[in-house]
């Protein structure tokens, strides 16, 4: 926003423009220095400043590339298998009990399933 300063208009985003669009190497660090110097009778937010030179670097196409967007949690190295569903364990339980053992159970299974085929 303008504000009057000595009867001119000040605008922070404006001032750090013009002077990254005379030297687009400038750090922030550096373009606050430039402003104390002009401005000596002026005190400058430091987190607007850096949002005015951010902008301005961004207006003028001046960047360091795109970074990858991260939007939420980062997603689990490895994939789980979806479960089955919660009728299919209950039926498979009520197989071990019927039959007494995994072995048998699973061997049941393989005929099932060679009988399908």
């Amino acid at each position: 926003m303008a504000e009057k300063v000595d009867g001119e208009k000040f605008n922070l985003a404006t001032e750090v423009r013009r002077i990254v669009t005379k030297n687009p190497e400038l750090k922030t660090p550096q373009v606050l220095e430039r402003l104390q110097k002009k401005y000596s009778d002026r005190e400058f937010n430091k987190g607007s400043l850096v949002v005015a030179f951010s902008f301005a670097r961004k207006q003028l196409g001046i960047g360091r590339g795109e970074a990858p967007q991260k939007n939420g949690r980062q997603p689990a190295a490895t994939v789980t298998p979806p479960l089955p569903a919660y009728d299919a364990l209950l039926t498979a339980k009520k197989l071990l009990q019927d039959t007494g053992s995994l072995e048998a159970a699973a061997e049941i299974l393989n005929i099932v399933d060679r009988l399908q085929r």
